[in-house]
């Protein structure tokens, strides 16, 4: 099966069929030199690998025994961000962007880390998804704080009283106006996105606002959604939680596949 592989380094996409006795053999993977300047396993090492072939083989090469717990944890989101974009991109989109030899790299990083640290395993992992099946059974996930809803109000009366409880709330003066906005209000399915170590661990649907569901995989077929921050360097926290909707542009039949990759959520 032909397969293109993406050079991360200069960003030119290397396309070949492997089944074609006249393609010659592959371009050895591009060398990154950001990951070769720190001592394999390091935190230093973990942060500066990219998604190249050349990094694929150094998971191969890594004895994650030597790992700590933590650093094994961060290693394990990355690698697991990686190939579940490979999954999604190879049996979703039909337009995969890894050679098969950092897949399968990347794949046997992760089983000899759950192998290593079994916390690390679970239902939810990439370990565990055969050839191009994606489930619908969501395991339930309890919020790191709760999700709050907004409230509604169907007269005039039920704003005003709202409007009078925020002034007492806010001690604000009496007789001088509360500045506000006023936006069209966006219903749909509401996401939590949770990011550790900068990278993107859960996206959990609201629920009851206290445990949602585990939609993850759902969330990595959206593309504005970044599957990295860019980490303290570029401003931005290693932890960080964000909530809000996923919308639609332009003509809604164009959505029809994405929303369709929540319906197993929302019932």
């Amino acid at each position: 099966m032909a397969r293109a592989a993406v050079s991360q380094s200069s960003g030119d996409q290397l396309a070949w069929d492997f089944d074609d006795p006249d393609a010659g053999e592959a371009p050895a993977p591009v060398e990154n030199e950001g990951a070769a300047r720190f001592a394999p396993g390091s935190s230093q090492w973990v942060a500066a690998l990219q998604s190249t072939d050349a990094d694929a083989a150094r998971l191969d090469r890594l004895d994650v025994s030597s790992l700590s717990n933590e650093v094994a944890a961060r290693l394990w989101a990355r690698v697991a961000a990686w190939v579940e974009a490979d999954q999604i991109a190879y049996y979703i989109d039909d337009a995969p962007v890894s050679s098969d030899a950092a897949y399968d790299a990347r794949l046997r990083c992760l089983q000899r880390l759950e192998a290593e640290f079994p916390s690390l395993d679970s239902p939810q992992s990439p370990t565990h998804r055969v050839g191009g099946t994606f489930s619908n059974d969501f395991a339930s996930v309890r919020h790191p704080s709760r999700m709050m809803s907004l409230d509604d109000v169907f007269s005039i009366e039920e704003l005003r009283d709202w409007y009078d409880s925020v002034l007492r709330d806010l001690d604000w003066p009496e007789g001088k106006p509360l500045p506000m906005t006023c936006e069209v209000k966006i219903d749909g399915l509401a996401l939590n996105l949770i990011y550790r170590n900068g990278v993107l661990e859960q996206g959990l649907t609201r629920g009851d606002g206290v445990t949602g569901e585990d939609i993850t995989l759902n969330v990595r077929t959206i593309g504005s959604i970044p599957p990295n921050l860019g980490g303290a360097a570029a401003g931005n926290p290693s932890d960080w939680a964000g909530r809000g909707y996923p919308r639609v542009r332009g003509d809604p039949r164009r959505g029809v596949h994405a929303l369709g990759r929540f319906q197993g959520a929302q019932r």
